[in-house]
Order: C-alpha cells, then sequence, then structure tokens
C-alpha cells in the first residue's frame, strides 16, 4: 500500500493466478490510521477468499520458550532455503522481513506450518504455471514473518545459524536502531542495510563455520532445505547435501558425517548407504520426513538405536510432549 501527495489514499493489492485486485482506500489528514487499517483489513480478506495467507499466532510473543533442537532445525532450514531482505518501498516499521520459501505442488509444506507454529507469521502462495515457460513449474509457498514479529527469531537464527549469521545481525542491529528512531523509506540507515544484506549473500564462502553448531537437528534442518534421497538399487541407497554457495561449508560436513565424500563440480557432500547419518537426523526430520523413512526401511536401519542416539531421541520427544501439552 502507498500514498501520493496529490492523491490522498492508500491502495490495496493482492495478485492470484495472473489476476490483480486493486482498491483505493480514499482518506483525509485527520483520519489516514484509521483508513490504512481498513486498507490492510481488506487486503487480508481477499487473500483468506482467494486462498493465499495463513496465519496463526506464534508461541514466542506470548513468551513461551521453545526446544533448543527446534531452534537449531529452524536454524539448519533457514541456512538452507531462509532469507532476509529490507524492502526499498514507502513501508513504515522498517520494511524487514523473513522469508522462507518452499515449492510443491499440492498442499501447504509441512515445514512451513511447523516453523509458523513456532514463530508467526503468514504463508502465502503463487502459481507460476501461468508464466511463460514455467507451465511445470510447482506452485511457490513462502512464510513471510515481517518487522517487530521477527525480532524472537532473529535471536535464535543469530545464535544457531552457521551462513546466515551476519545477516542475523545486522537485521537485529536494524530493528534496535528502527525502535529508538524513525527510518522512513529512503533513510540511510535503511538504504545501508538492504545493501550489505545483498552483499553478504555472496559472502558465504567467508562464513566461519562452527563445527559445534553442526548437530543432528541443524543438519535436519539443511537436509529438508538441500538433500536429497535417491535409490541406486533396490537395497543401495544413498542421500546428499547441495551447498552451491559455500565449499569450506560442505567440507566441515564431511569432517562431520561419517564415510561421506564431496562431490565439487555439483557441489554437494555424497553420503553413502553405510553411513549412519539417516538414521542419527531422522527423529528431526519434518519436510521429508517419508523418503528418508523408506530410505532407512530399504537399508533395514530402522531398528533398535544405539543407546546414544535412543537418549537423544527420548529427551527431543519429552521436551517435544511438554511443550505441546502446555500449549495445546
Amino acid at each position: 500500500m502507498y500514498t501520493r501527495k496529490k492523491r490522498k489514499y492508500f491502495r490495496a493489492r493482492v495478485q492470484c493466478k495472473g489476476e490483480l485486485h486493486l482498491k483505493d482506500f480514499r482518506f483525509a489528514e485527520e483520519n489516514s490510521e484509521d483508513i490504512k487499517k481498513k486498507a490492510e483489513q481488506w487486503r487480508t480478506q481477499k487473500s483468506d477468499e482467494l486462498g493465499l495467507t495463513q496465519e496463526i499466532t506464534s508461541h514466542v510473543g506470548n513468551g513461551i520458550e521453545i526446544p533448543k533442537n527446534i531452534k537449531e532445525y529452524v536454524a539448519g532450514f533457514f541456512d538452507g532455503d531462509g532469507c532476509i531482505d529490507v524492502r526499498m518501498g514507502r513501508k513504515r516499521g522498517g520494511g524487514l522481513r523473513i522469508i522462507f520459501s518452499q515449492s510443491k505442488n499440492e498442499t501447504i509444506p509441512e515445514v512451513l506450518t511447523f516453523i509458523q507454529k513456532y514463530y508467526g507469521g503468514k504463508i502465502t502462495s503463487r502459481d507460476r504455471s501461468s508464466q511463460k515457460g514455467r507451465e511445470n513449474d510447482r506452485k511457490e509457498y513462502n512464510l513471510c514473518i515481517t518487522a517487530w514479529e521477527s525480532k524472537p527469531l532473529l535471536l535464535d537464527l543469530a545464535k544457531y545459524t552457521i551462513l546466515k549469521q551476519p545477516q542475523c545481525e545486522k537485521a537485529i542491529l536494524f530493528l534496535e536502531t528502527s525502535e529508538k528512531m524513525r527510518i522512513l523509506w529512503d533513510h540511510p540507515i535503511r538504504i545501508d542495510v538492504a545493501t550489505s544484506l545483498k552483499q553478504m549473500k555472496k559472502e558465504y564462502n567467508k562464513a566461519i563455520i562452527d563445527k559445534e553448531k553442526l548437530t543432528n537437528p541443524y543438519l535436519a534442518g539443511m537436509f529438508d532445505a538441500d538433500g536429497s534421497v535417491y535409490f541406486m538399487h533396490k537395497t543401495s541407497v544413498r542421500s546428499s547435501i547441495a551447498q552451491a554457495s559455500s565449499l569450506p561449508f560442505l567440507k566441515s560436513l564431511c569432517e562431520i558425517i561419517p564415510k561421506c565424500r564431496l562431490d565439487t563440480n555439483k557441489k554437494q557432500v555424497i553420503i553413502p548407504p553405510k553411513s549412519s547419518f539417516l538414521n542419527d537426523i531422522y527423529i528431526f526430520v519434518v519436510n521429508k520426513k517419508k523418503q528418508v523413512n523408506l530410505a532407512l526401511e530399504a537399508m533395514g536401519l530402522i531398528a533398535k538405536p544405539k543407546r546414544e542416539r535412543d537418549n537423544e531421541r527420548l529427551q527431543y520427544i519429552n521436551e517435544r510432549v511438554s511443550f505441546l501439552n502446555k500449549h495445546s
């Protein structure tokens, strides 16, 4: 939505399947905030009618502590399929937003509703098949967490992410500055932050790899974002994690994951059937649980886990059960 000096109005925009829905809300000087709220309400209602949005209240906003395993998983998924940007339009509240993206043919990806359950935000969809040359593309879903709602998530991401930690720290500093002063759309601070975030996305090779953060929940999140499982034969299963933007990160994975090898041409880590990697991350995987389950069944690894792995699973299950019992 935006205003013009000559014509004082807010314009609400909703786009669905190539069709643009517009509605103008005119206002006088004294009632601009009331009209803006009406415009936002219309946009939300129209999006809901078209099936584009899904919004819930976050547990973080209610002051509820989220289990560490969940934070690590979200951080891993964010390093794979997440981004931070600052919109340069005439937006109030800084225009900062965190976006998690996934493509799927049918329903909303489970991983987006999983993250939304803990951190809130709004899920929108975009059908790209109507665009020329993209007739076979899957529908794209985005979980968008904006402005002040994103601060609790940013604090957790800054603690557990690896590749995108500098972006999180920059975004937190921007939000803290916005709390002290009003940053308009053309303010030098806002322009500097937007430029810096774009530049940081080109510098993942310079990221400092903290191997202590490469926990099983983090690796499960990264696998849900950039991992894959494929069958060589009926019982021979291989998996991989791709990360084209950071070769040092892949080398660190090779040191952590047993018996894997680095494919520098395709910029991915190949994990052989003999590795215990899939069995280690199975309990934490959300988006690719079925694929991992089939792979473990084919390899005969869904059996009695090792004592350490079993203890880790029990601890994770107890945390999830206690969390859901309190807030269900």
